[in-house]
Protein backbone atom coordinates (compact mmCIF):
# COMPACT_ATOMS: atom_id res chain seq x y z
CA UNK A 1 0.00 0.00 0.00
CA UNK A 2 1.38 3.44 -0.92
CA UNK A 3 2.48 5.69 1.93
CA UNK A 4 -0.28 8.25 1.13
CA UNK A 5 -2.95 5.54 1.36
CA UNK A 6 -1.54 4.31 4.67
CA UNK A 7 -1.69 7.83 6.07
CA UNK A 8 -5.26 8.29 4.78
CA UNK A 9 -6.42 5.03 6.31
CA UNK A 10 -4.38 5.62 9.49
CA UNK A 11 -2.57 2.34 9.10
CA UNK A 12 0.75 2.17 10.90
CA UNK A 13 3.66 0.19 9.56
CA UNK A 14 5.15 -1.89 12.38
CA UNK A 15 8.81 -1.18 13.11
CA UNK A 16 10.87 -4.26 13.76
CA UNK A 17 14.01 -3.74 15.84
CA UNK A 18 16.83 -6.21 15.45
CA UNK A 19 18.14 -7.70 18.68
CA UNK A 20 21.12 -5.85 20.09
CA UNK A 21 24.43 -7.72 19.76
CA UNK A 22 25.73 -9.13 23.01
CA UNK A 23 28.16 -6.55 24.45
CA UNK A 24 31.77 -7.44 25.06
CA UNK A 25 31.51 -6.01 28.57
CA UNK A 26 28.01 -6.02 30.13
CA UNK A 27 26.84 -2.49 30.84
CA UNK A 28 29.69 -0.99 28.83
CA UNK A 29 29.83 0.82 25.51
CA UNK A 30 33.10 -0.92 24.61
CA UNK A 31 33.00 -2.51 21.19
CA UNK A 32 35.07 -5.52 20.13
CA UNK A 33 37.24 -3.29 17.96
CA UNK A 34 37.92 -0.71 20.72
CA UNK A 35 38.77 -3.45 23.22
CA UNK A 36 41.07 -5.13 20.69
CA UNK A 37 42.75 -1.78 20.00
CA UNK A 38 43.51 -1.12 23.67
CA UNK A 39 44.83 -4.66 24.20
CA UNK A 40 47.05 -4.40 21.13
CA UNK A 41 48.40 -1.03 22.25
CA UNK A 42 49.26 -2.43 25.67
CA UNK A 43 50.65 -5.87 24.91
CA UNK A 44 52.02 -5.46 21.39
CA UNK A 45 53.07 -1.80 21.27
CA UNK A 46 53.96 -1.56 25.01
CA UNK A 47 51.68 1.40 25.69
CA UNK A 48 50.69 1.43 29.40
CA UNK A 49 47.06 2.11 30.20
CA UNK A 50 47.78 5.50 31.78
CA UNK A 51 49.32 6.69 28.50
CA UNK A 52 46.33 5.42 26.56
CA UNK A 53 44.09 7.27 29.01
CA UNK A 54 45.98 10.47 28.16
CA UNK A 55 45.77 9.77 24.42
CA UNK A 56 42.00 9.32 24.59
CA UNK A 57 41.71 12.53 26.64
CA UNK A 58 43.47 14.48 23.87
CA UNK A 59 40.82 13.17 21.50
CA UNK A 60 38.06 14.35 23.82
CA UNK A 61 37.25 10.92 25.25
CA UNK A 62 37.16 10.43 29.00
CA UNK A 63 38.07 6.79 29.67
CA UNK A 64 39.82 6.12 32.95
CA UNK A 65 42.62 3.63 33.25
CA UNK A 66 40.45 1.68 35.71
CA UNK A 67 37.90 1.23 32.95
CA UNK A 68 40.62 0.21 30.52
CA UNK A 69 41.94 -2.29 33.08
CA UNK A 70 38.47 -3.81 33.36
CA UNK A 71 38.43 -4.11 29.58
CA UNK A 72 41.68 -6.09 29.77
CA UNK A 73 40.19 -8.47 32.31
CA UNK A 74 37.07 -8.99 30.23
CA UNK A 75 39.11 -9.43 27.08
CA UNK A 76 41.17 -12.13 28.76
CA UNK A 77 37.97 -13.99 29.59
CA UNK A 78 36.87 -13.87 25.96
CA UNK A 79 40.27 -15.08 24.77
CA UNK A 80 40.45 -17.96 27.28
CA UNK A 81 38.96 -20.43 24.79
CA UNK A 82 41.53 -19.48 22.16
CA UNK A 83 44.31 -19.66 24.77
CA UNK A 84 43.31 -23.18 25.80
CA UNK A 85 43.17 -24.31 22.17
CA UNK A 86 46.63 -22.88 21.47
CA UNK A 87 47.94 -24.64 24.55
CA UNK A 88 46.68 -27.95 23.17
CA UNK A 89 48.61 -27.37 19.93
CA UNK A 90 51.66 -26.21 21.88
CA UNK A 91 51.93 -29.46 23.81
CA UNK A 92 51.77 -31.51 20.61
CA UNK A 93 55.03 -30.05 19.30
CA UNK A 94 58.43 -31.77 19.39
CA UNK A 95 60.37 -28.68 20.49
CA UNK A 96 59.37 -26.00 22.98
CA UNK A 97 61.03 -23.07 24.72
CA UNK A 98 60.31 -21.95 28.28
CA UNK A 99 61.42 -19.04 30.44
CA UNK A 100 60.27 -17.05 33.45
CA UNK A 101 60.85 -13.58 34.87
CA UNK A 102 59.91 -11.63 37.97
CA UNK A 103 56.80 -9.47 37.95
CA UNK A 104 55.65 -7.06 40.65
CA UNK A 105 51.95 -7.20 41.50
CA UNK A 106 50.39 -4.54 43.72
CA UNK A 107 47.66 -5.23 46.26
CA UNK A 108 47.73 -8.99 45.74
CA UNK A 109 45.79 -10.78 48.50
CA UNK A 110 47.92 -12.18 51.32
CA UNK A 111 51.14 -11.05 49.64
CA UNK A 112 53.39 -8.02 50.17
CA UNK A 113 53.93 -5.81 47.13
CA UNK A 114 57.71 -6.26 47.46
CA UNK A 115 57.41 -10.05 47.12
CA UNK A 116 58.28 -11.10 43.57
CA UNK A 117 55.73 -12.89 41.43
CA UNK A 118 56.56 -14.62 38.16
CA UNK A 119 55.46 -14.51 34.56
CA UNK A 120 56.15 -17.75 32.71
CA UNK A 121 56.57 -17.94 28.95
CA UNK A 122 56.10 -21.00 26.74
CA UNK A 123 56.64 -20.92 22.99
CA UNK A 124 57.07 -23.19 20.00
CA UNK A 125 60.33 -23.61 18.11
CA UNK A 126 61.10 -22.56 14.58
CA UNK A 127 59.56 -25.68 13.02
CA UNK A 128 56.08 -25.50 14.56
CA UNK A 129 53.21 -23.01 14.37
CA UNK A 130 54.14 -19.68 16.00
CA UNK A 131 52.59 -19.93 19.47
CA UNK A 132 53.65 -17.82 22.46
CA UNK A 133 51.71 -18.25 25.72
CA UNK A 134 52.13 -16.52 29.08
CA UNK A 135 51.06 -17.71 32.51
CA UNK A 136 51.12 -15.76 35.77
CA UNK A 137 52.15 -17.61 38.91
CA UNK A 138 52.91 -16.25 42.39
CA UNK A 139 56.11 -18.33 42.73
CA UNK A 140 58.96 -19.81 40.68
CA UNK A 141 58.18 -23.38 41.68
CA UNK A 142 58.95 -25.85 38.91
CA UNK A 143 55.58 -27.49 39.51
CA UNK A 144 54.02 -24.66 37.52
CA UNK A 145 55.94 -25.70 34.40
CA UNK A 146 55.12 -29.35 35.09
CA UNK A 147 51.39 -28.63 35.20
CA UNK A 148 51.37 -26.30 32.21
CA UNK A 149 53.33 -28.72 30.00
CA UNK A 150 51.45 -31.82 31.16
CA UNK A 151 51.36 -34.26 28.25
CA UNK A 152 54.31 -32.72 26.39
CA UNK A 153 57.13 -35.12 25.49
CA UNK A 154 59.97 -33.64 23.51
CA UNK A 155 62.86 -31.21 23.72
CA UNK A 156 62.44 -28.33 26.17
CA UNK A 157 64.81 -25.43 25.52
CA UNK A 158 65.43 -23.59 28.83
CA UNK A 159 68.03 -21.81 30.92
CA UNK A 160 69.84 -23.46 33.82
CA UNK A 161 66.98 -23.20 36.33
CA UNK A 162 66.73 -26.57 38.09
CA UNK A 163 62.95 -26.28 38.48
CA UNK A 164 62.47 -27.52 34.91
CA UNK A 165 63.70 -30.94 36.04
CA UNK A 166 60.22 -31.39 37.50
CA UNK A 167 58.75 -31.62 33.99
CA UNK A 168 58.56 -35.38 33.28
CA UNK A 169 59.13 -37.05 29.93
CA UNK A 170 61.14 -34.23 28.34
CA UNK A 171 64.74 -33.78 27.22
CA UNK A 172 66.12 -30.55 28.63
CA UNK A 173 68.33 -28.37 26.45
CA UNK A 174 70.54 -25.70 27.94
CA UNK A 175 69.73 -22.52 26.03
CA UNK A 176 72.85 -20.64 27.04
CA UNK A 177 75.10 -20.21 30.02
CA UNK A 178 76.72 -16.92 30.83
CA UNK A 179 80.14 -15.83 31.93
CA UNK A 180 78.90 -12.60 33.48
CA UNK A 181 80.05 -13.63 36.94
CA UNK A 182 83.75 -14.59 36.89
CA UNK A 183 83.30 -16.56 40.11
CA UNK A 184 80.91 -18.95 38.41
CA UNK A 185 83.25 -19.87 35.56
CA UNK A 186 80.50 -21.01 33.21
CA UNK A 187 81.27 -21.21 29.51
CA UNK A 188 79.20 -19.30 26.96
CA UNK A 189 77.46 -21.24 24.21
CA UNK A 190 75.17 -19.03 22.21
CA UNK A 191 74.58 -17.92 18.64
CA UNK A 192 77.99 -16.21 18.72
CA UNK A 193 79.60 -19.67 18.89
CA UNK A 194 77.83 -21.24 15.96
CA UNK A 195 77.32 -20.28 12.31
CA UNK A 196 73.79 -19.55 11.15
CA UNK A 197 73.49 -22.85 9.30
CA UNK A 198 74.24 -24.70 12.52
CA UNK A 199 71.32 -23.09 14.30
CA UNK A 200 68.84 -23.20 11.44
CA UNK A 201 69.41 -25.99 8.87
CA UNK A 202 66.73 -26.16 6.20
CA UNK A 203 67.16 -29.67 4.82
CA UNK A 204 68.54 -33.08 5.74
CA UNK A 205 72.04 -32.43 4.36
CA UNK A 206 72.34 -29.18 6.28
CA UNK A 207 70.97 -30.88 9.36
CA UNK A 208 73.65 -33.57 9.27
CA UNK A 209 76.31 -30.94 8.60
CA UNK A 210 75.01 -28.85 11.49
CA UNK A 211 75.16 -31.77 13.89
CA UNK A 212 78.76 -32.44 12.89
CA UNK A 213 79.72 -28.80 13.39
CA UNK A 214 78.00 -28.65 16.75
CA UNK A 215 79.76 -31.81 17.87
CA UNK A 216 83.10 -30.20 16.99
CA UNK A 217 82.15 -27.03 18.88
CA UNK A 218 81.13 -28.94 21.99
CA UNK A 219 84.21 -31.18 21.84
CA UNK A 220 86.38 -28.06 21.75
CA UNK A 221 84.52 -26.48 24.66
CA UNK A 222 84.71 -29.69 26.68
CA UNK A 223 88.46 -29.92 26.11
CA UNK A 224 88.87 -26.33 27.32
CA UNK A 225 86.86 -26.80 30.49
CA UNK A 226 89.71 -28.13 32.73
CA UNK A 227 91.84 -25.13 31.77
CA UNK A 228 89.04 -22.61 32.13
CA UNK A 229 87.97 -23.92 35.53
CA UNK A 230 91.43 -24.55 36.99
CA UNK A 231 91.33 -21.35 39.03
CA UNK A 232 87.58 -21.11 39.51
CA UNK A 233 85.52 -22.01 42.55
CA UNK A 234 83.71 -25.26 43.17
CA UNK A 235 80.36 -23.56 42.45
CA UNK A 236 81.38 -22.86 38.87
CA UNK A 237 82.70 -26.40 38.36
CA UNK A 238 79.52 -27.92 39.78
CA UNK A 239 77.27 -25.74 37.63
CA UNK A 240 79.24 -26.50 34.46
CA UNK A 241 79.12 -30.24 35.18
CA UNK A 242 75.37 -30.04 35.75
CA UNK A 243 74.76 -28.03 32.56
CA UNK A 244 76.93 -30.06 30.21
CA UNK A 245 74.37 -32.83 29.45
CA UNK A 246 71.87 -30.12 28.53
CA UNK A 247 74.32 -28.65 26.02
CA UNK A 248 74.95 -32.05 24.50
CA UNK A 249 71.25 -32.44 23.79
CA UNK A 250 71.54 -29.64 21.22
CA UNK A 251 73.46 -32.02 18.96
CA UNK A 252 70.54 -34.45 18.83
CA UNK A 253 68.47 -32.01 16.77
CA UNK A 254 70.58 -29.18 15.41
CA UNK A 255 67.64 -27.43 13.81
CA UNK A 256 66.72 -25.97 17.20
CA UNK A 257 67.88 -22.48 18.02
CA UNK A 258 70.41 -22.13 20.84
CA UNK A 259 69.70 -18.43 21.20
CA UNK A 260 67.95 -17.01 24.22
CA UNK A 261 66.82 -13.77 22.57
CA UNK A 262 63.46 -15.11 21.39
CA UNK A 263 62.33 -15.91 24.92
CA UNK A 264 63.70 -12.67 26.35
CA UNK A 265 62.03 -10.57 23.67
CA UNK A 266 58.80 -12.38 24.36
CA UNK A 267 58.90 -11.37 28.02
CA UNK A 268 59.89 -7.72 27.51
CA UNK A 269 56.48 -6.40 26.31
CA UNK A 270 54.71 -7.98 29.27
CA UNK A 271 57.11 -6.64 31.89
CA UNK A 272 57.77 -3.17 30.45
CA UNK A 273 54.36 -2.50 28.94
CA UNK A 274 52.34 -2.61 32.16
Amino acid sequence: MPAAAREREEIRTPIVTAPMPKPVCPGSLASPSSLAYVMTQKYVDSQPLYRQEQQFARLGLTISRQTLANWMIRGAEWLALLYDRMREHLRKQDILHADETTLQVLREPDKAAETPSYLWLYRTGRTGPPIVLYEYQPTRNGDHARKFLSGFTGYLHVDGYAGYHKVPGVTLERRSVSEDDPNQGVLLLDATCAPADVAYPTNLNLLNEAREKLENILDTLHALMPVRFANRGHIGRRRAKRSWPWLNNVVQAAKRSVRRSANNCGLWPATFGS
